[in-house]
């Protein structure tokens, strides 16, 4: 089994509505250990992190807060991703940054 820390994702919510950032693989387990927030839009913005168990269909909230206009947000935890989860992303404006960061166990599922 590897163990590596290492970011999980990293995007630029550039849509509205709910988009998946990452998906952990197969032969994987991940420890979602950090959450980095950036509003670059030009408003305050909503941000909704959601973890999601797509077989049955599970959205849990991880993380929600409106983030004020150039502002960063983190979170801070400890939560065990299995092969097939979803962390996702709602955004109500544009120009938000999301960081995700953890342990990625490879060969552990």
């Amino acid at each position: 089994m590897s163990v590596r820390t290492a970011r999980l994702a990293a995007v630029e919510v550039n849509t509205l509505g709910t988009i998946t950032i990452a998906t952990v693989p197969a032969g994987e387990t991940w420890i979602l250990k950090s959450l980095l927030v950036n509003n670059q839009s030009g408003v305050a913005s909503t941000v909704i992190v959601l973890v999601n168990r797509p077989t049955p269909a599970v959205p849990v909230r991880l993380y929600s807060e409106s983030v004020a206009q150039g502002a960063t947000r983190t979170w801070e935890g400890w939560l065990v991703l299995q092969p097939g989860d979803e962390v996702k992303v709602n955004a109500s404006a544009v120009s938000v940054f999301v960081w995700a960061s953890g342990t990625r166990l490879i060969g552990l599922a």
